[in-house]
């Protein structure tokens, strides 16, 4: 649990800066890779993609690892990442998990840390 910890406060810190660039511009989270647990770190190492993250692809990865364990409905998650406005727009959130799957996952098709609930959302695997 205490890498989760770790991972969130530093998660906190890039996402504040996140936030200040402007959304569509990407921001180097490279100094990330080192913080994450090491179950994510060799994979995601030979992942070229995963050192820049959109800023919208940063939330969705915040949330999930703020609620690892958890089963986030697709409307917890259009709430919290994208607005209230975006609650049933389902599509967006499609499209940023398989985004972030590519940058994160060793084989995006068979995930092994952001795992799909049919009909209900997604959970970000707990590696504690």
């Amino acid at each position: 649990m205490q890498l989760f910890v770790e991972l969130v406060e530093t998660l906190v810190r890039e996402h504040k800066l996140l936030y200040r660039l402007a959304e569509g511009q990407r921001g180097d989270t490279k100094s990330l890779l080192p913080k994450l647990p090491k179950e994510l770190q060799e994979p995601m190492s030979s992942v070229e993609e995963f050192s820049e993250l959109t800023p919208t692809e940063y939330n969705l990865l915040q949330e999930f690892v703020l609620n690892a364990g958890k089963v986030l409905t697709h409307t917890h998650l259009l709430n919290r990442v994208w607005g209230s406005e975006y609650r049933e727009d389902t599509q967006y959130l499609h499209v940023f998990v398989r985004r972030l799957r590519a940058k994160l996952e060793p084989d995006p098709k068979t995930p092994r840390y952001i795992m799909t609930v049919p009909g209900v959302g997604y959970q970000f695997k707990d590696m504690a």
